[in-house]
């Protein structure tokens, strides 16, 4: 029997988040001798939304795993962005990953975020990454700042796994769109908006625009993007944001955040035209084949905007497609040792037969 704990560092939880560990759970659930649970900041939200049982996110209880956990995945967030990005710092998330690896134990980095590193963390990201089984970053950017910082080249960059859900592409439906346009938005999307003002202001220009002297769209929507304990925050941001749009004399309706990355998808696909500064909306916007008005505000919605361009949905299915090849490259490292001993080449036929052809999802 093999264990393998699957770590989220973010202190809150997006439709994302859960995607990416709930196709981790069902893909290794399909292998015999392998159990997951995960750590995440909201345990019984995850219980509840994923169905994998959970632990604690704190470093005694996750110290303590290290005698009955054989991988140790720390599974996207920004670790190395700073302490108010992460449930763990820098210092303790190294003190865990030597712990796991002196008693043993593999450990993973998968869709890990980086941000500027000072010469201090510079050094402990060194040390934190050096003996990592795998590790796959979410961005160029990222993949830069640790080659600055003197990991080994080359270094691996690939797609958030929550991206294999949305394979499924929706067909748009026939008749009136059920919102005109959809402003998707959380706290930190209106901060780096410049505030519910400045924001509304730059709306109202977009769909005065984009209605192009034409009626502008009857049902306008904010919604609050992220669900569990940011939720609040977030329908704060898309409250204010509704009342400097009626300022305008725009008549804004506020929605709470979605249940699911798939149910956010077909919900875009049900608006004409969507306003979002986040990747997770971006891409689901293309995958929905809706129209998007952008503001990126982040390392990864820039470079997923600059990927997207205009190609729309063969850019997500190359999306799709590369979270497909990083969750095959997790997946052969969690099952190592499952149901057999040593090597994954000791057993080439059963490995090789879990992968998929360089591009093809499921």
């Amino acid at each position: 029997m093999s264990a393998a704990l699957i770590l989220q560092t973010t202190p809150w939880r997006e439709n994302a988040d859960d995607a990416a560990l709930a196709v981790v759970a069902r893909e290794v659930g399909g292998i015999d001798g392998i159990d997951v649970a995960a750590a995440t900041a909201d345990p019984q939200r995850t219980a509840r939304v994923t169905g994998v049982p959970t632990v604690p996110a704190d470093l005694p209880h996750l110290l303590r795993s290290a005698g009955h956990t054989d991988t140790l995945v720390v599974l996207g967030g920004r670790p190395l962005a700073g302490r108010r990005e992460s449930l763990l710092s820098l210092r303790s998330l190294a003190a865990l990953s030597q712990a796991y690896r002196a008693a043993g134990r593999r450990v993973a980095f998968v869709d890990l975020g980086v941000g500027k590193l000072s010469p201090r963390r510079e050094g402990t990201a060194r040390r934190l990454l050096a003996g990592s089984s795998l590790t796959v970053l979410d961005s160029a950017e990222s993949a830069a700042r640790l080659a600055a910082a003197g990991l080994p080249t080359p270094i691996r960059v690939g797609a958030h796994l929550g991206w294999h859900d949305l394979q499924d592409l929706p067909v748009r439906t026939e008749g009136p769109a059920t919102f005109g346009a959809l402003v998707v938005v959380d706290d930190a999307t209106l901060v780096g908006g410049g505030g519910p003002a400045v924001l509304a202001d730059r709306i109202a220009l977009d769909l005065h625009r984009a209605a192009a002297g034409g009626l502008l769209p009857e049902r306008l929507a904010v919604q609050a993007r992220r669900p569990g304990s940011a939720a609040g925050v977030d329908l704060d941001a898309a409250q204010s944001l509704a009342l400097g749009l009626r300022a305008k004399g725009l008549s804004a309706a506020v929605l709470p955040p979605s249940p699911s990355l798939r149910a956010q998808r077909d919900l875009l696909a049900a608006s004409a035209r969507v306003f979002a500064a986040d990747a997770e909306t971006l891409l689901a916007a293309a995958a929905a084949r809706t129209p998007v008005t952008p503001w990126p505000t982040g390392q990864r919605a820039g470079g997923l905007l600059a990927h997207l361009g205009d190609r729309g949905l063969s850019a997500v299915r190359e999306q799709v497609a590369a979270a497909g090849e990083v969750l095959d490259l997790l997946v052969l490292l969690l099952s190592e040792g499952a149901g057999t001993s040593g090597h994954p080449s000791h057993n080439s036929a059963l490995q090789a037969s879990r992968l998929r052809p360089t591009g093809v999802t499921r």
